[in-house]
C-alpha cells in the first residue's frame, strides 16, 4: 500500500480516486507492519477525506477485515483493494446505477487487453441485515476470482434485481 509509484505511495491513488468520486470518509485497514507507514502518510495528507486508520490482525480475508470496521459503517460502503491503481472515473456512475436499480449485486468487468494481464471488477452485495452491514462494493483483481461467478439460486430468489 505504501510502495512508491511515481513518487507517491500506492495508497495515494486510491485516496485520490475516492476524493474525485466525492466520498467524505474512508477507513484504512492495515496490519501492524503497515501502521508506521500509514501514520507517515496521514501526517503528509492534505486532502478532503476524513481518514480513519484501523489496525487489523494479519491473514484476514477481505470480508473478515471489513467486519473489523463494522462500527464505522453506517450505510453503503466501498472496499478498494490496496494493491490496485484504478482510474475510477466511472465509480460514482456505477454506484448510482446500483442504487437506481435497487440491485442486490452489481458487477462491472472489463475485457483483457494487451495492456492488462487481469481485469478488475466491482461487486455489490448484501452482507448482513445485522449491525448496519447492508451492502458492500468490492474492487478486486480478477486473479482472485475464477473464470466464472457462481450465484446460489436462493440468492437469486431472495434478490431478483441482480
Amino acid at each position: 500500500h505504501f510502495l512508491p509509484i511515481a513518487n507517491r505511495p500506492l495508497i495515494y491513488y486510491q485516496i485520490e480516486m475516492l476524493e474525485r468520486a466525492k466520498f467524505k470518509s474512508v477507513v484504512i485497514l492495515v496490519t501492524a507492519v503497515s501502521t508506521q507507514p500509514l501514520e507517515k502518510f496521514l501526517k503528509e495528507y492534505k486532502g478532503t477525506l476524513e481518514i480513519i486508520p484501523l489496525t487489523i490482525p494479519d491473514s484476514l480475508g477481505t470480508a473478515e477485515a471489513v467486519l473489523h470496521a463494522k462500527k464505522y459503517i453506517k450505510s453503503d460502503f466501498i472496499v478498494v483493494s490496496g494493491d490496485l491503481i484504478l482510474d475510477g472515473s466511472n465509480l460514482r456512475n456505477v454506484i448510482d446505477v446500483h442504487r437506481t436499480k435497487d440491485a442486490s449485486v452489481t458487477i462491472l468487468m472489463k475485457p483483457l487487453s494487451s495492456l492488462s494481464e487481469y481485469p478488475d471488477f466491482i461487486g455489490l452485495e448484501d452482507v448482513s441485515s445485522e449491525d448496519n452491514l447492508k451492502k458492500l462494493i468490492v474492487y478486486s483483481p480478477a486473479a482472485n476470482t475464477s473464470s466464472s461467478i457462481s450465484i446460489l439460486r436462493a440468492s437469486l430468489a431472495n434478490h431478483p434485481n441482480i
